[in-house]
């Protein structure tokens, strides 16, 4: 049997009825005396010379340090087809049977079919004379996090999920700056607690075999890649939220079903714009800060509230039904397309030259000092109240409804810009 020990700890042991006299610190261990790996055994000098009641003592001291003060190994490994020869190798071989995990960066040391748990750090390259291939899963792995970072397409697919997430230097997927080339993951991914989907590189990072996780997703695509991110088929189902943030000009693209677990949608990025395909059932919020969320069909958004408190939420040509919208600052664009909201609530100083439609739908402005500007052929038919700032129809499209009253309360204004701004 073999016991880890703290390095220095001190147990008083009641004396034996018989040996009265026997001293109290007989048993104390010197500081630095037993190293922090050193075991006790039960073949020992020290374990025979203790009678049972004190074996009893330090059994409880050892389970104490063994659950309460060993860490867990922490390691950035590698994946290295061609041994300890300089470089990577080719991008072939199972994850969980093939040794081909390296220690070294450049890939000049002996590989190991290594155990990788979730305080590591995975890094397809080893080196940078890798060519293209696909890695496969076998069955269920963990990572801490995954990095592309050669300049070669590698895939990795197969078995039945990776996890990632956990105690190493960073959570997530992440492609490097310099690797150019597509990559692709269409194992199905399990994100453990928040994690940050990550493209530094000028290809496009496709996830295609789902998410799901207990925790927020950072989409951050700091390319020009009009897709550097692209999710697509499977869905996108994590609890929490997922938020756009990227500090690139190029986008990234959700085509794949936002789930009903997701607790909702940000795009928070000035340059980095996020664009939405999916058959969307997330309920929760969906909010504009910055840049542009985009409409890539109809019906993506679903039924929650939308806030647009700075850039752009691009409707296009399509339509879609939602909660409550808000315009505290920035633009609600659109052509064709119809956004119809359950209300809409005019906060500040934006304009809406998409449509705005819906049935009993009110709008109300307020805001003293700032102005909202309709340039839209609006279809709404609820009322239109201006409590404070100023309402402008703008243009030749600027309406509202005839069929929708309009009030102008004290510290309103309402401003017509053309002459067929409303029949009202």
């Amino acid at each position: 049997m073999t016991l880890p020990v703290s390095p220095s700890f001190y147990f008083p042991v009641p004396p034996s009825p018989l040996k009265m006299k026997m001293k109290p610190n007989r048993f104390q261990v010197a500081p630095r005396q037993i190293a922090p790996t050193s075991p006790i055994t039960a073949r020992g000098s020290i374990w025979k010379g203790l009678n049972p009641l004190r074996r009893s003592c330090l059994l409880s001291i050892s389970a104490i340090t063994l659950f309460g003060s060993y860490s867990v190994r922490a390691a950035t490994l590698y994946w290295d087809t061609n041994g300890s020869t300089t470089g990577t190798g080719a991008a072939t071989g199972t994850w969980g049977t093939s040794s081909f995990w390296s220690t070294s960066s450049a890939g000049t040391t002996t590989t190991a079919n290594t155990t990788i748990t979730n305080a590591d750090d995975v890094i397809f390259s080893a080196g940078t004379n890798g060519t293209t291939g696909t890695v496969t899963i076998a069955t269920t792995k963990v990572a801490s996090s995954v990095t592309f970072e050669d300049n070669v397409s590698i895939t990795l697919s197969g078995g039945t999920s990776l996890t990632i997430g956990g105690t190493g230097t960073k959570d997530g997927i992440f492609v490097s700056s310099g690797n150019n080339a597509a990559n692709n993951i269409s194992t199905a991914l399990i994100l453990n607690g928040s994690n940050t989907v990550e493209n530094s590189g000028t290809g496009v990072l496709t996830i295609s075999g789902g998410i799901t996780s207990t925790g927020n997703i950072n989409l951050t695509n700091n390319s020009t890649n009009a897709a550097g991110i692209t999710i697509s088929t499977g869905s996108l189902n994590n609890i929490g939220t997922v938020t756009n943030s990227g500090t690139g000009s190029g986008g990234v693209r959700i085509n794949s079903v936002i789930g009903t677990n997701v607790t909702g949608v940000t795009q928070n990025s000035s340059t980095s714009n996020l664009t939405l395909s999916g058959a969307n059932t997330y309920t929760g919020p969906t909010t504009v800060t910055a840049g542009t969320l985009a409409y890539g069909a109809s019906n993506v958004i679903g039924s929650g509230a939308v806030t647009v408190n700075g850039g752009t939420l691009a409707i296009s040509t399509f339509s879609d039904t939602v909660g409550a919208v808000t315009l505290s600052s920035g633009t609600i664009t659109g052509t064709t397309g119809v956004l119809t909201g359950t209300s809409y609530a005019m906060t500040g100083t934006g304009t809406v030259s998409g449509r705005l439609g819906g049935t009993s739908v009110n709008l109300t402005k307020t805001g003293a000092g700032t102005t909202t500007t309709l340039s839209g052929a609006n279809t709404y038919t609820g009322t239109t109240t201006v409590n404070g700032g100023s309402l402008t129809l703008s243009g030749a499209s600027g309406a509202i409804a005839s069929s929708s009253s309009v009030t102008i309360n004290q510290g309103g204004t309402l401003t017509l810009n053309n002459s067929t701004a409303n029949s009202n």
